[in-house]
């Protein structure tokens, strides 16, 4: 047999409670102001501040690499390595975060100061 829950009031109120924290931390722990670095091969190619962008767009690198650069995002859209790893990192949008694209020598890191944002996550 299925066993009902059974909520109170105050149950309802905790939980709801509880889910406003969550939504309130999750969007104070934005990028900040995050600096895209692209470089490829030693050589920094471009460096874009994401919170400036107005409006998407490419860069097309001399190496195969197309990355797309988004208001407070930053990727990999496409490239001609055959494992293709780098394009699976999805979005870069915190300091920190960096993805690679290691036969091309291509690296995409975001800089700048983390606003609120934990130490370390675990998938």
């Amino acid at each position: 047999m299925l066993n009902k829950l059974h909520l109170k009031k105050g149950d309802i109120i905790i939980l709801l409670a509880l889910l406003f924290v969550a939504v309130l931390l999750f969007t104070l722990s934005g990028s900040g102001n995050a600096t895209a670095v692209i470089t490829c091969d030693g050589e920094v190619l471009h460096t874009v501040e994401l919170s400036k962008v107005s409006s998407p767009y490419t860069i097309n690198l001399q190496n195969g690499i197309e990355i797309g650069v988004e208001k407070n995002a930053v990727y990999f859209i496409n490239s001609d390595c055959s494992g293709k790893d780098c394009v699976n990192c999805g979005r870069l949008t915190s300091p920190g975060d960096t993805a690679v694209c290691i036969p091309n020598k291509t690296i995409i890191k975001l800089t700048g100061e983390k606003k609120n944002a934990p130490d370390t996550i675990v998938y």
